[in-house]
């Protein structure tokens, strides 16, 4: 009996190559056939990029703009609040020769920080956006972070030196969780407002941390949309579609002989699914999918080939549903189709995205195909 591996969204020659001689590495004793329907079927730029913006002039390798490195700036800054402050741990002040009960620079920046008195212009703006309650939580969140205090006295820089970085750090705490956001203005004005009161930073100070910053902004529209972006458009394509892409895929279920289990990843799960549903294909007699959404799809009604309710075909092949719940791509099928398919639940011990990969590394994945292969 032949498998054919249908791999998922945004797979393409190089990447689905290299999956495929995993899986035919770890089932030795099978033949595992190709189905790359990918580069012959699946999503493309026809105009070349021309509807994302400046997708032409971000060719890779190019600076970024002082704009999109402050863009990047913040980006961290709303995953980590003290994301600049950490960056002290590379920077180091001299101590100063004061006596026992002075603070040294970075205590004092220290405390600046915990006996601010918000300006009421501040808080009147604070009012106005709707952000009134939000500010003594996000405020303390940062302020009495024992992280906060530690990296500021261990670098014991002049407060001049930090004002800046706390305000933004307090301003990102303030404002990361919000919906719907505020304009980069309205955070720069917030901001401005917090300078004087943590202690004030004359203008012209070089700011640190530029270089990583340059390197974080580089990942610029052009780059995220090749890494990224081009796995969700070929979902796009497949709801729209993808009657291309399912008959690739029955055509080479046909060519892969009398016996056939189909192996699915991901979307390929999906387009299987529904080629299935769509007509009889005796010679499949076992669909594996993992990491798939055909429960999810179908239990919200959007599943192309069957509407909700509508049970699946007495003609469909048994069916393996393989899942980590890490993995936020992957779903359950067995309560969306009672004793038509059976799920199977792995741990890949990867966060997402990672995980919506791990599985062909698993031992736990290829021991269940391996029982579904006898």
């Amino acid at each position: 009996m032949n498998v054919l591996f249908v791999h998922g969204t945004g797979v393409r020659e190089i990447e689905y190559a290299d999956t495929l001689r995993q899986i035919q590495a770890k089932l030795p004793y099978q033949k595992v056939l190709p189905c790359l329907w990918g580069d012959a079927v699946g999503a493309r730029l026809h105009l070349g990029g021309l509807s994302i913006p400046e997708y032409e002039e971000q060719a890779p390798g190019a600076k970024p703009s002082v704009e999109r490195i402050e863009a990047a700036r913040w980006d961290l800054l709303y995953q980590d609040p003290l994301f600049e402050l950490r960056l002290l741990e590379q920077r180091q002040g001299e101590r100063e020769n004061l006596p026992a009960s002075s603070y040294q620079p970075g205590e004092r920046a220290v405390e600046q920080a915990r006996v601010l008195c918000i300006p009421p212009a501040f808080g009147e703006r604070l009012r106005e956006l709707g952000l009134e309650e939000r500010w003594p939580e996000s405020y303390r969140s940062v302020v009495e972070d024992s992280v906060f205090a530690e990296l500021l006295t261990q670098a014991n820089l002049d407060p001049l030196d930090t004002t800046r970085p706390i305000a933004r750090a307090l301003v990102a705490a303030l404002l990361g969780p919000v919906t719907p956001a505020v304009t980069g203005g309205t955070r720069e004005e917030l901001v401005k407002m917090l300078v004087e009161p943590l202690g004030g930073q004359p203008a012209g100070v070089v700011e640190w941390g530029l270089g990583l910053l340059t390197r974080w902004a580089e990942r610029n529209r052009r780059v995220l949309y090749d890494q990224h972006a081009y796995k969700a458009a070929d979902t796009l394509y497949y709801q729209a579609r993808g009657q291309k892409i399912r008959d690739h895929i029955r055509k080479r279920i046909c060519d892969a002989g009398d016996e056939v289990v189909v192996l699915c990843h991901s979307l390929g799960g999906i387009a299987v699914v529904d080629l299935l549903i769509e007509k009889p294909m005796p010679q499949v007699r076992q669909l594996i999918t993992v990491g798939s959404q055909a429960g999810f799809l179908y239990e919200m009604g959007a599943l192309v080939s069957l509407p909700y309710p509508a049970p699946l075909p007495e003609s469909f092949p048994p069916w393996r549903n393989i899942y980590d719940t890490a993995d936020f791509l992957s779903y359950r099928a067995e309560g969306a189709f009672p004793g038509r398919v059976g799920d199977f639940r792995v741990d890949n011990r990867q966060p997402f995205p990672q995980a919506h990969t791990a599985y062909w590394d698993n031992p736990e994945v290829i021991a269940e195909i391996g029982r579904r292969l006898r």
